[in-house]
């Protein structure tokens, strides 16, 4: 299929990741390529980086990707015609993301350039979530589509597998994420199959559900997601105490 641009642009949101290059050249062989590309780069905490990239956004359709995503092809193009489809009132789309451990997961969204970019994101557990109950409050809707259309190209250091799967836990922790299970068995199914590194994914995890951030809404443990893991693990979980 011919290149074809549209009035669509991306942004790159990179903290380090090795995997940058391999992400940008994915981009680079979109059958819909984008006319900008804004590197939003070495900004932390995530909410400020989100910022800058609402500041930057000039197009009418704004693609948010992760530096540690390798789209396939015709990523831009099924979230561009999809928007188009959905119509005005919607202000994103979004396409799954294939997650080494826990399958398709939510990951890259397409964005009304003009609706989302007076946006400024507080420093909060999930900042998608907090654009989104936002966009509601103004009668917008969000689309979640259930094509997969990229993958993580992991970074398989410990420090980064553990890490990376301790913040996914302490959201699932905030926001009792309906596909909890899914994502343990999933973690659980690649360490019984001998894949070591599985087993750092999960001890992040469990850790992140077991560490509730400052901004947790009930400081309580999460009883039943750590009796799960308990089950799957065959060893008993013990929370440390909340301090009084």
């Amino acid at each position: 299929m011919s290149k074809d641009r549209r009035n669509l642009e991306c942004s790159v949101m990179w903290s380090g990741e090795p995997t940058f290059n391999a992400c940008y050249e994915s981009i680079e062989k979109q059958t819909y390529v984008p006319e900008t590309i804004h590197i939003i780069k070495d900004i932390s905490p995530l909410n400020e980086a989100i910022n800058e990239r609402h500041k930057r956004m000039g197009g009418e359709f704004s693609v948010k990707v992760d530096a540690d995503f390798i789209l396939y092809p015709n990523c831009f193009e099924v979230l561009y015609k999809t928007m188009r489809k959905k119509g005005r009132g919607y202000y994103a789309v979004s396409g799954l993301v294939e997650d080494t451990f826990m399958g398709p997961i939510g990951g890259i969204h397409l964005e009304r350039s003009a609706l989302v970019k007076p946006l400024q994101v507080p420093n909060v557990i999930g900042c998608d979530r907090f654009i989104q109950k936002e966009m509601e409050k103004r009668g917008y809707k969000f689309y979640e589509s259930r094509q997969v259309l990229a993958r993580h190209k992991v970074d398989w250091s410990w420090q980064n597998v553990f890490s990376r799967y301790f913040r996914v836990g302490q959201k699932h922790l905030f926001y009792r994420t309906q596909r909890h299970e899914d994502y343990i068995k999933n973690i659980g199914r690649k360490w019984i199959e001998g894949d070591s590194v599985a087993f750092l994914a999960l001890l992040g995890y469990c850790h992140g559900l077991l560490t509730p951030n400052d901004k947790e809404k009930s400081k309580g443990f999460a009883e039943e997601e750590i009796k799960q893991v308990e089950s799957l693990i065959g060893y008993k979980v013990i929370p440390r105490p909340e301090k009084t």
